[in-house]
This record gives C-alpha cells, structure tokens and sequence, in this order.
C-alpha cells in the first residue's frame, strides 16, 4: 500500500492504525494479521452512528496498484 502521511497529531488513519495493531499483535503474541478492509467493516460497525451523521466520513487513498481505496481518519 501507498503510505498516506498524516500531519494531525490528534487523528490516524486507519491505515497507519492496522500498521499499529499489527505490530502490537506480532510483539504479544501469534495472532494473525488484521487486514485494513476487515479494520474498516469494524470501523463501520462500530461507529454507525456517527458514520450516518456524516461526523465520520470515508475518504480514498490510491494504492500501489494505483487504485481508489477507502480509509478514516479518526481523532484520537
């Protein structure tokens, strides 16, 4: 995948926050790798709400195949 740089210290994207939690699971135990499209079916399910109020909305990235991906970016 294409890095996307954040420059917001308050918000991550989802795809610098899979990287994170792929990097806590390798160190704790071996867990398998949580991919970025099922971190953003929970992204979805979790914030529903505020996805439908549009206070989250997806936004795209292009990827290393130079395709139009989703991804969030959240405030921490």
């Amino acid at each position: 995948m294409q890095q996307v740089t954040n420059t917001n210290q308050d918000q991550i994207t989802s795809l610098e926050l899979v990287k994170q939690i792929n990097l806590f699971r390798e160190q704790e135990s071996n867990r398998t790798e949580l991919e970025h499209k099922n971190l953003l079916a929970i992204i979805r399910d979790e914030f529903e709400e505020e996805i439908n109020r549009l206070k989250i909305q997806p936004i795209n990235y292009v990827d290393n195949r130079n395709r139009k991906q989703p991804m969030f970016i959240l405030t921490i």
